[in-house]
């Protein structure tokens, strides 16, 4: 069903037949439902500091690994770098050259998304 979903909605946005207001209201309800279900109702520390993914607690030996990848990744100077890159352009596509509103929804979406995910490698990695 989502394969479904997800190609209806790429070729809506395709769709030369709507218009700008019909397309700007298909992506905010698109933005509205990658926000509606946050990592944390996913992936939780309990008072222990345990990590639990939808609600079962890791073993301790997947645990420490998850939290030392964790903090790898946010170590990462390359990492860093092209995150760095995509968000200067993104805010340059979206706020100072951008023509359409698509081009904001969407770079938003890129900032968005970086913010989410490096929120939680904080999270797995205990900061």
């Amino acid at each position: 069903m989502n394969k479904i979903l997800a190609n209806l909605v790429i070729r809506l946005l395709r769709s030369s037949d709507f218009s700008l207001k019909e397309r700007t209201k298909l992506v905010t309800a698109l933005l509205d439902k990658l926000n509606f279900i946050p990592y944390k109702d996913i992936i939780e520390i309990d008072q222990q500091g345990r990590i639990m993914i939808n609600g079962q607690s890791l073993p301790l030996e997947k645990a420490i690994q998850i939290k030392e990848s964790a903090k790898a990744v946010l170590d990462n100077q390359c990492r860093n770098l092209v995150r760095e890159q995509v968000a200067f352009k993104a805010v340059t596509m979206g706020v100072h050259n951008g023509t359409m509103p698509e081009q904001l929804y969407w770079c938003r979406t890129a900032l968005w998304i970086y913010q989410q995910e490096d929120e939680l490698y904080r999270v797995l990695a205990q900061e």
